[in-house]
């Protein structure tokens, strides 16, 4: 209002020429400025151990993996009708076991469909 400038411009630019531009915004009501969200920003956490122990391992060929594998498909009891998801399972000898489940299945149905 006084047409001068803050000292705090004036010591951070001395001996130079200084523009600045203001407005009245004293009749608006102040609205913060919106954070940006980062989901799943961060580490993700490993359930047990890095490296399992392998107690033993027993050999089982490609076909009666498969057999294993839609044997325990069937015995879920998936909707198509309701949503459904991927669970990726990674065993103990290294093995990847991809199972669908419908979003009502419990960690007992999980647990289940590995023992299958």
């Amino acid at each position: 209002m006084n047409r001068e400038l803050p000292r705090e411009l004036l010591r951070n630019h001395p001996g130079q020429e200084v523009q600045l531009a203001m407005e009245d915004r004293r009749h608006e009501e102040y609205v913060p400025p919106r954070v940006p969200v980062n989901p799943f920003s961060g580490q993700g956490h490993m359930l047990g151990s890095p490296t399992p122990r392998i107690v033993s391992v027993t050999a089982v060929n490609e076909s009666a993996r498969t057999v294993n594998e839609e044997n325990a498909r069937s015995q879920i009891n998936l909707s198509e009708t309701e949503p459904m998801t991927n669970v990726q399972f990674r065993l103990a000898d290294g093995t990847r076991l991809v199972g669908r489940f419908n979003h009502t299945h419990t960690v007992n149905d999980l647990h289940n469909f590995i023992n299958a």
